[in-house]
């Protein structure tokens, strides 16, 4: 192993050491819910350093989770953790996960991007949560815990798993932040070159997912679901990799060309106004301010079904802007 890889796998095996060791630093506890940072580390290891660094920090970051269960477990989950069999198994199959499914996505494209890292970490997190839900039946059945099962009988098992879609959901989106951030600043990842234009079908592909999440936030009550439009906004304004429009040019069948062009720039300034509301929505709805939620989203969704007819708001603006710049310089 070479001195460079080695010297990572130290850097990061610390990482996780003191993420593991310092209280709320690598668990942060929210309630009854301990949602994992420490995950981060690992999947930052396996992208970069491949499947045997990924194992290596998985079971780094499982040893560090049962220790937390082990000194500072407070609450009915934490038991489940105790287990090293719950702690450490699932988390040697995440970091394998991650550096795997990392090969997957550049099978084609070699190239680094951040909808890739985005891709990677996304689903080596819901790889993780379904490592150890199964890895927690299994050990239950297995074992036939008396104290398990009580807590099964008691409705407890319901719980955790209504809980663990918001768990995996902040966990899964703090990774691609984070994740595409430190491989971004530490030159992995170069922001993608800005297109001469998107075609139109992207661009209402992605009006269209904004328009189905908020709908889903106003109908389930699960204001969280707007950090993923945020997530990947965000990757587009940052890199110019939004994952909908990166995912929605391969299923185009026409030459790019052939489309109705957007201007990338306007779009960009669109997605902006758009992240504004929707992070006002977000908050005032964490904050149960319900009602000006539910005017910053519809003013998305109102926006984007307008878009998706064929009048840009943003991009209106946007031109309107550009021509009164002009129009000032030239005085």
């Amino acid at each position: 192993m070479k001195t460079r890889t080695l010297a990572l796998n130290a850097l990061l095996i610390a990482i996780i050491v003191l993420m593991s060791v310092i209280p709320f630093l690598g668990f942060i506890q929210i309630g009854p819910i301990a949602i994992t940072l420490s995950h981060i580390p690992v999947i930052i290891g396996a992208i970069i350093l491949g499947p045997v660094s990924g194992a290596v920090l998985g079971v780094t970051f499982g040893l560090g989770s049962w220790y937390a269960a082990l000194t500072r477990g407070a609450t009915p989950v934490d038991l489940l953790f105790t287990n090293p069999l719950v702690a450490i198994l699932p988390r040697l199959l995440f970091g394998l996960a991650a550096a795997y499914l990392w090969k997957l996505v550049r099978l084609k494209n070699q190239q680094p991007s951040a909808s890739k890292i985005a891709f990677t970490a996304f689903s080596s997190t819901l790889v993780h949560t379904v490592a150890v839900l199964s890895t927690i039946y299994l050990t239950i059945q297995l074992t036939q815990d008396q104290t398990l099962l009580t807590l099964i009988a008691s409705g407890f098992m319901p719980f955790v798993l209504g809980a663990v879609g918001v768990n995996v959901l902040m966990e899964a989106l703090t990774a691609i932040f984070v994740s595409s951030a430190i491989l971004s600043a530490l030159g992995f990842v170069k922001k993608s070159r800005k297109p001469d234009f998107i075609p139109r079908p992207l661009t209402q592909a992605n009006q269209i997912f904004m328009i189905l999440v908020i709908l889903a936030v106003w109908l389930t009550k699960q204001p969280l679901y707007l950090l993923f439009p945020l997530a990947f906004g965000l990757l587009g304004i940052l890199f110019n990799d939004n994952p909908i429009i990166v995912i929605g040019r391969r299923f185009l069948k026409k030459p790019l060309d052939s489309y109705h062009r957007e201007d990338p720039d306007a779009q960009k300034f669109s997605q902006m106004i758009a992240l504004i509301l929707l992070t006002i929505a977000l908050a005032a709805f964490l904050i149960n301010l319900d009602y000006v939620g539910y005017i910053a989203s519809g003013l998305v969704v109102i926006a984007a079904a307008l878009a998706i007819a064929g009048f840009c708001i943003g991009c209106y603006l946007f031109f309107k802007m550009s021509l009164k710049r002009q129009h000032n310089a030239k005085k």
